[in-house]
């Protein structure tokens, strides 16, 4: 995704168009809920549990700072974690 959004950066950047990559760490949402494998939806579940998940305004938070720089300033990249997670 990163070679990715940059490629696409490249591509529009002349057209005053933005391209910024949030990569979230573990993050409290209900997808885990839909893993169909009981046994991949439980270890999940239990390494997720182990931390203080991000919460989704914290993303949110990230993606506003992103989009909120003036005109000039391109934010290509976020990577954010819970200080807990070890990858």
């Amino acid at each position: 995704m990163v070679a990715f959004s940059e490629a696409l950066r490249r591509e529009v950047y002349a057209d005053n168009i933005r391209v910024s990559i949030i990569e979230p760490g573990v993050v409290q949402t209900e997808l885990r809920d839909h893993i169909g494998h009981a046994a991949t939806q439980a270890n999940l579940n239990a390494w997720a549990s182990s931390m203080r998940q991000l919460q989704a305004e914290e993303v949110a938070d990230a993606i506003a700072f992103c989009v909120s720089r003036p005109a000039h300033v391109n934010i290509n990249e976020i990577l954010m974690r819970p200080t807990d997670q070890e990858r």
